[in-house]
């Protein structure tokens, strides 16, 4: 037997909204003139958007990053930027854009991450830098 939660009500509902509320309030109240104003532009939606499919082909990104990509099939490895290599440790998925260093540990899911975390970019600053942001700023 599946036991149920029971419905809440609207006035709990209500309550629980004005708690939230006044809690935001508070706490905007609290927060000093630089974090109210660093607060506002995180609040801001950025102009553009990310599309996914304008990433470049890992396969050229990586040869172009890292100079030549060793080996054959869909992991090849690649000298590691992100330590002193002598040895090709970086590993590096040519169908995915998926990255992981076997010495350091530095690992992503794609080019996007990597560009982020070789060049210590944010998202937006990154994806223009890739040509996958569209709009304008």
């Amino acid at each position: 037997m599946i036991a149920h939660r029971p419905k809440k009500s609207a006035a709990t509902l209500a309550g629980v909204n004005s708690d939230i509320q006044s809690y935001e309030k508070h706490f905007h109240h609290n927060l000093t003139a630089s974090q109210r104003q660093r607060a506002a532009l995180l609040s801001q939606k950025p102009h553009g958007r990310f599309d996914r499919s304008l990433l470049p082909d890992p396969v050229e990104y990586f040869a172009r990053e890292l100079g030549v990509l060793r080996g054959r099939g869909t992991w090849r490895d690649a000298l590691c930027c992100f330590h002193q290599d002598t040895r090709p440790s970086l590993r590096v998925n040519t169908q995915t854009g998926a990255y992981r260093c076997m010495s350091c540990g530095a690992s992503g899911c794609d080019v996007l991450a990597f560009q982020r975390q070789r060049y210590g970019q944010g998202f937006i600053d990154a994806c223009r830098a890739l040509g996958c942001w569209e709009g304008t700023r």
